[in-house]
């Protein structure tokens, strides 16, 4: 399997558990593989993110846009949330 493909079929997954109503915790279970196979991905970075927010965690939030701006500085859209 490619990597592109490997990446799309894990992001699937996260966004099945998270859209499960009260299944926060297997979605972040699944975010922690994904960054895990996957560190050097914004975009991994940005959908803890959302997740963390989710959850209420703001401060947790903030600090998983600004490592996905470390990986991608130029990102209009990542810069546009950490501002």
């Amino acid at each position: 399997m490619s990597a592109a493909r490997s990446w799309l079929s894990a992001l699937s997954a996260l966004i099945l558990a998270a859209w499960v109503p009260n299944h926060l915790g297997e979605a972040h279970d699944q975010m922690s593989s994904l960054l895990a196979r996957w560190p050097d991905r914004p975009e991994g970075f940005v959908l803890r993110a959302d997740l963390e927010e989710e959850s209420g965690d703001a401060a947790s939030a903030f600090a998983s846009l600004t490592r996905a701006v470390e990986r991608d500085p130029g990102d209009s859209g990542i810069l546009l949330r950490v501002a």
